[in-house]
């Protein structure tokens, strides 16, 4: 790798190599992004990535969200038909709800998700074979419920999604990663001494150098 000055920025020559050829101390290039996506439209995207992130399915042939965002839960109840199975008041003042969402059992077997519950949580089958915009959605709903944003008055710092599953957030990065969005993951060791429930380790995916932020803020939204 050659690197060569002009002004303040670098330029590395690369080159193609075997990786039983890669020395220790030399860097390794990866792809900007990959933009290459399908015309396949998905179902309802944004309620997927809900009930990827807080959803449960395949008990008694039902489809249950577990949420207590307003916005989130109004605009099921107001599109579904839907029976609140138990709702509670949180600590915060919001309202917990785990709806039922009857007749999309059907609609999630196609997508490839129906019956997915904690560890094996996974993104829709072909999902690469959707458009851009409907991979966006779906990406959208996952950080409603499942993200975070950590910023301070002048910029943000990093957006988050956390989950249990490693395999889930990985599809996840290969996704994002389509879009030009480069994200970490760290795992988190489970600590019951301090937190009697963490029983179990947990894992971040996180985004935090400026480009990928700007990217992120340009392509995927919240709800």
């Amino acid at each position: 790798i050659t690197p060569r000055k002009h002004g303040r920025k670098y330029f590395k020559k690369t080159k193609f190599v075997e990786a039983k050829d890669i020395k220790v101390g030399e860097q390794v290039a990866v792809i900007e992004s990959a933009p290459i996506y399908g015309n396949k439209r998905m179902w309802h995207p944004r309620l997927v990535g809900w009930l990827i992130g807080d959803g449960t399915s395949g008990l008694e042939q039902s489809v249950k969200l577990s949420n207590c965002g307003r916005e989130i839960n109004e605009y099921v109840e107001s599109k579904f038909v839907t029976r609140i199975d138990r709702q509670h008041i949180t600590e915060d003042g919001k309202t917990y709800k785990e709806i039922v969402i009857k007749g999309i059992c059907k609609e999630l077997r196609k997508i490839g998700i129906y019956g997915q519950t904690k560890l094996k949580k996974r993104l829709p089958l072909e999902v690469h074979s959707y458009t851009k915009k409907d991979i966006c959605e779906l990406l959208g709903g996952i950080f409603d419920t499942d993200g975070c944003v950590h910023y301070t008055p002048r910029s943000v710092k990093s957006i988050d999604l956390t989950s249990s599953c490693f395999e889930l957030l990985d599809e996840v990065r290969f996704l994002m990663q389509k879009i030009g969005i480069h994200v970490n993951i760290k795992k988190i060791k489970a600590n019951p001494l301090t937190n009697k429930k963490d029983k179990n380790d947990w894992y971040v995916l996180y985004v935090s150098d400026k480009k990928s932020i700007e990217l992120f803020h340009k392509n995927i939204t919240f709800f």
